[in-house]
């Protein structure tokens, strides 16, 4: 835990990911697949911050999330807004969710 902490001392800036990466290789920490468990070291860094063994940095915000169909087609669904005829005039339509 002195590692750990001596760790984020060092940058405070550091985000718990990055931390969480750096912890799992210390540790060799990894899934039968090989791969690093960042998520379950991160749960436990929040299990010792809770407990007052260590102090993490704060989290961060996380940017809200967009729809990748709304930000990709709204200028086109502003386009068609703006249609003013009747609707036999542009049949055949067919509506995408």
């Amino acid at each position: 835990m002195e590692r750990i902490q001596g760790f984020i001392d060092s940058d405070p800036t550091i985000s718990r990911t990055r931390l969480s990466v750096e912890v799992c290789r210390w540790l060799d920490w990894r899934s039968p697949n090989g791969k690093l468990k960042g998520m379950s070291c991160r749960v436990a860094l929040l299990r010792l911050h809770e407990r007052g063994l260590i102090i993490l940095p704060k989290a961060r915000e996380k940017p809200p999330k967009r729809s990748k169909h709304v930000s990709q087609h709204s200028s086109y669904i502003e386009e068609l807004s703006s249609i003013d005829c009747n609707l036999d005039d542009i049949r055949p339509l067919e509506v995408i969710k």
